[in-house]
């Protein structure tokens, strides 16, 4: 589906290849970061050398600083580092839901979906109301084959109640040979039973 008439789109779900510290929670502002660790540059491997972690407050800004080397490194394209960034950041403050969904993605942009679904699982355990993750997961159920669970967090993305959105969904499904039922923006288990068939042949545009 093209990016004008995507179905997508009508959600407003904003997916971004990874968020520069998107939902920072006030601890982790950049402005509050420690130096980034030993060895900092364009992207290195994470190292926890020369790193001093002494009660919460500091371990919060260490976690940052490896986050913001982790984004660093992902932008460059260097994932198997960022993933060890993200993973030192993990380590120190596992509560962040933006942590796991950036080592998600690093994970999924290497083809590793089974570990980004487990990421993305714990982003919505923490954040259960951020619908990125849910889409975010929905592409890499899709990538191994798990395609119920796909349509299920789309669901939970797409504005299913919106009736033009569902008979564009329709449509969409339609056009690609699978049987949605009559066009008529309401999302049954017709409509339904076609997304799902649609998302195993990967048909649907993500």
């Amino acid at each position: 589906m093209k990016a004008t008439r995507s179905v997508l789109l009508a959600t407003a779900v904003c997916v971004m290849a990874l968020p520069a510290l998107a939902h920072t929670r006030p601890e982790l502002a950049t402005a509050d970061l420690v130096a980034a660790p030993a060895g900092s540059g364009p992207c290195h491997e994470a190292s926890a050398e020369g790193v001093a972690v002494a009660g919460l407050p500091t371990a919060i800004k260490v976690a940052g600083a490896f986050e913001q080397q982790g984004l660093t490194c992902a932008l460059a394209g260097n994932l198997r580092p960022a993933i060890g960034h993200f993973s030192q950041a993990i380590q120190r403050f596992p509560w962040r839901p933006q942590s796991y969904a950036n080592r998600g993605q690093a994970y999924a942009g290497l083809g590793e979906y089974e570990f980004a679904v487990l990421d993305y699982d714990d982003a919505i355990r923490l954040d259960p109301k951020q619908q990125t993750y849910r889409y975010l997961r929905a592409v890499s159920l899709s990538e191994i084959g798990r395609a119920e669970e796909a349509v299920y967090d789309l669901e939970k993305v797409l504005k299913l109640n919106d009736r033009k959105v569902v008979s564009e969904l329709q449509r969409y499904l339609a056009v690609k040979g699978f049987d949605p039922g009559p066009i008529d923006g309401v999302y049954g288990p017709s409509t339904r039973r076609a997304l799902i068939g649609c998302v195993s042949d990967r048909c649907f545009s993500f």
